[in-house]
């Protein structure tokens, strides 16, 4: 017999609540009262199976299978009352909820490195997640890489928050309208009409590197003026020049520095690329 399920979780699903309180800091509407919800839940359906547990020996028609699908039950029951308003708990744990997901965040930002101490040790932490965003993509993770190192000079120059630390955006990505996440302001320098200009810009904050990589890939992937630079992912130089000629910057040179990355060149005596990262793999 299948249970009618509510909406949200159908049960209590506490592994889930890490995700509910970070999908909260990051703006998820109502993300915040649901995890409430959920830690009532979980407490209301310890009771109730405490108090099934007291009865006085197995009935007639006990067994395993009667006893998982009573725990289910439990786990429903649970859920709906703590949905109505249930014991009151929810309703007091969320201005904790809140409090703590904020303090969880700043520790998080704060546990990121400050500075990469080398362009190796800037390989080394993001060459798993360009390995990551490279698959979804289908593009060589080395030009991901390569524009990570030419937006923040192999991880030097990335926005910061006014308490210096660090905003791991790597792809110098802007806050427009439809961002609704954390944002630093920064000094910029941009092309206009053929002539630099100094000026002040919001930039997306993320909590670390991989959320950075993570909306990074979004934004190649759903936004429709990169489709073509998708369609020319097999080709690192045609998908960086088409990457360039969408928008993504306003320097008229961006795809050639890009690739001049990722080629190697103009990086001194630093490994290169190719020897820190090894050729892509088909």
């Amino acid at each position: 017999m299948e249970m009618p399920s509510p909406a949200g979780p159908s049960i209590v699903d506490f592994a889930g609540l890490e995700q509910l309180r970070r999908d909260a800091a990051s703006g998820g509407a109502g993300a915040l009262d649901e995890a409430a919800v959920q830690f009532e839940a979980l407490m209301i359906g310890m009771m109730l199976k405490s108090a099934r547990e007291t009865s006085l020996g197995e009935g007639l028609f006990d067994s395993a299978a009667t006893r998982d699908y009573l725990d289910l039950m439990d786990q429903q029951v649970a859920l709906e009352m703590a949905r109505k308003g249930g014991l009151g708990i929810g309703a007091a744990l969320a201005p904790e909820l809140a409090r703590t997901s904020k303090a969880h965040d700043a520790a998080a930002l704060d546990a990121q490195p400050a500075r990469f101490e080398s362009r190796q040790a800037f390989v080394d932490a993001v060459l798993p997640l360009a390995e990551r965003a490279g698959r979804k993509l289908g593009v060589d993770p080395k030009i991901l890489v390569a524009q990570a190192a030419l937006e923040t000079g192999w991880g030097r120059s990335v926005p910061r928050h006014p308490d210096g630390r660090a905003a791991h955006n790597l792809f110098g990505i802007k806050a427009g309208g439809l961002w609704h996440g954390a944002r630093v302001r920064q000094t910029t320098l941009e092309h206009v009409d053929g002539a630099l200009q100094r000026g002040q810009a919001s930039f997306r904050a993320y909590a670390d590197i991989a959320e950075s990589f993570e909306d990074y890939t979004r934004l190649i992937a759903e936004s429709p003026r990169y489709a073509k630079a998708l369609e020319h992912g097999g080709d690192p130089r045609r998908f960086a020049e088409a990457v360039a000629e969408a928008g993504y910057a306003t320097d008229p040179e961006y795809a050639q520095k890009w690739l001049a990355v990722y080629a190697d060149e103009a990086i001194g005596g630093a490994p290169s690329l190719k020897e820190t990262v090894g050729e892509p793999t088909t």
